[in-house]
This record gives structure tokens, sequence and C-alpha cells, in this order.
């Protein structure tokens, strides 16, 4: 399906209100090629085929330096919504450190017969590598992916990614663009 990034940032434009931006390194840059992933930008038409492989991560600190997955969830899916595949998995850190569970209800206990990320990245890797993946805060899942991959020896060309968190502050006007609010 097209879609035409150009023709909602003429009916953005009639908006009174300012949009933020950001540009802190934290946050994909529209275009931006990265590590793992390349980034859509906001010009021109897209023919976004899929398959997408939409993504989520629970973790146990904010950076990778200092915190591990804990939870990942992908489920694939083809250019007509229709589920392809679903992997999710709880993930041992293997340091016994889940940090905050008051946000994401994850404790030590749930993770002591959780595989450990080496025996899933095969299967992670597996499943995004032909895909586009669509992850809302992109820059924070490709961080803890990258970190992990790295770590688990796989180099792989970056993977087309969309970021939700951009897409919905390009086409809605909200006060906030948590996901539970978009």
């Amino acid at each position: 399906k097209n879609l035409d990034v150009n023709k909602s940032s003429s009916s953005r434009a009639s908006s009174t209100r300012k949009r933020r931006t950001y540009s802190a390194p934290l946050f994909a840059q529209p275009g931006e090629v990265s590590n793992l992933f390349g980034y859509a930008d906001k010009f021109g038409d897209y023919l976004l085929d899929g398959p997408y492989s939409i993504i989520d991560l629970e973790t146990s600190d904010l950076s990778p330096s200092g915190g591990k997955i804990l939870e990942c969830a992908i489920l694939k899916i083809d250019s007509e919504g229709n589920e392809i595949e679903r992997f999710e998995t709880l993930i041992n850190p293997g340091d016994g450190n889940v940090g905050r569970t008051d946000i994401h209800k994850i404790d030590i206990g749930m993770l002591k017969e959780a595989p450990f990320f080496e025996d899933v990245v095969g299967r992670v890797f597996e499943i995004i590598q032909d895909s586009i993946v669509v992850a809302h805060n992109a820059r924070f899942e490709e961080n803890f992916l990258f970190a992990e991959l790295t770590d688990s020896g796989y180099d792989m060309d970056p993977i087309p990614a969309l970021d939700t968190l951009w897409l919905a502050r390009e086409i809605v006007d909200l006060p906030n663009y948590k996901l539970r609010d978009v």
C-alpha cells in the first residue's frame, strides 16, 4: 500500500499548535541509517509491502550498557495484516537484575527457567532479517537488539525500519506520544 506522507504534511500545516521536534540521539531520525536499522523518511511515496516484524522489548534498564532484554515479542505480518508468525519469550538476563518491576511487571522468579538471549538470538535474527521492523520508539529496541546481536557474533546490514513514534508525530496531534495514547 502506498504511504504518501507529503499529503499529511499539508493538512498538518493548518494546525495552530506547534509540534515539538525530537532530535536527541535517543530518537530515530527520518532517513537515518544506523547500526541496525535504516529508518523511513518523510519525503515521497513509499511502497511498504512487508512483511513487517512488529517488535516490543522489556528491559532491565534504559540503556544496553547497564541492562539486558528481559522479554522479546515479535509479531510478523504480511502487507494485508495476516499473521505469518509469532515469537514471544521471557529472557534470563544472567545477572539477576530485572530493573523496575513496577514498570514491566517481570520479577526474577519469572526468569529462572527462561532462556538466555544467546539461546534465542538465532530465532530473533531469522524473523527480522527479511522484513520491515516496526516499533514504537524504535531506537530503544534497536539499541538493545544491536548490543545483544553483536555480543552473540551476528553482523548484519541495516534492516528497514518504521518508527511508530515518529510516524504518530507526523500524522496526529496529541498532547503526548506514549504508545498507549497513540
